[in-house]
């Protein structure tokens, strides 16, 4: 009779902890739906807010982009404007050996100075090549004169009188023409002009 009552007691408690542990199981359960119920509703909401973030920092970064291109675009601008150069009209002449006179030819060139011109003159083939070497404009009993020293080079030509009169004419009336000068004292190397046909004396101007 006796272990009768021990196993009824036994058994009311064995039921009585099994129930107790399915219902802590349900609990725990019920808690972790809720939570991860939570957890799905909420992450929907961050994700709208780093799209805006994303879309607001593309179109910043669009906008400096655009603003970069505008610049070089204008930078582009100014330097092709910056590369042009003017170029001023000039008079350089030239021999007609078969009528004994001079011809004028219009030319557009850089700048009009000393260096200039007497590249051109050797451009034409009016003078043989060589080098300027000094050109400067003094008063001479009021008067403006041309002062014009060249190389040995500028006598490398077997010219007749009647060529190297014309090839020295057309040199002096380029410069007076183009540089402001009413004559021109001719020296080669430091010394007055000399050759086979014409020698400058030291007053003498073309």
């Amino acid at each position: 009779m006796l272990k009768k009552k021990i196993l009824l007691i036994l058994s009311i408690l064995s039921v009585a902890v099994f129930a107790f542990g399915c219902s802590n199981n349900n609990k725990s359960e019920s808690n972790q739906t809720d939570n991860n119920n939570n957890k799905s509703v909420e992450e929907p909401a961050s994700d709208d807010k780093d799209s805006e973030d994303n879309d607001a920092t593309n179109d910043d970064s669009k906008d400096k982009d655009t603003s970069k291109d505008t610049t070089v675009s204008k930078d582009s601008g100014d330097k092709t404007t910056n590369n042009k150069k003017e170029e001023t009209n000039a008079s350089v002449f030239s021999i007609d050996l078969d009528n004994g006179s001079l011809v004028k030819n219009d030319v557009k060139l850089s700048s009009v100075d000393a260096s200039s011109l007497y590249k051109e003159l050797i451009n034409q083939k009016v003078i043989p090549s060589s080098s300027l070497n000094s050109f400067e404009k003094k008063d001479v009993e009021g008067s403006t004169v041309g002062f014009l020293d060249v190389s040995s080079s500028f006598m490398n030509s077997n010219l007749g009188s009647d060529a190297e009169t014309l090839t020295l004419d057309a040199v002096a009336k380029t410069f007076k023409e183009n540089l402001g000068v009413s004559k021109i004292k001719l020296t080669v190397d430091g010394k007055n002009y000399e050759s086979g046909h014409i020698a400058l004396e030291e007053n003498d101007y073309l």
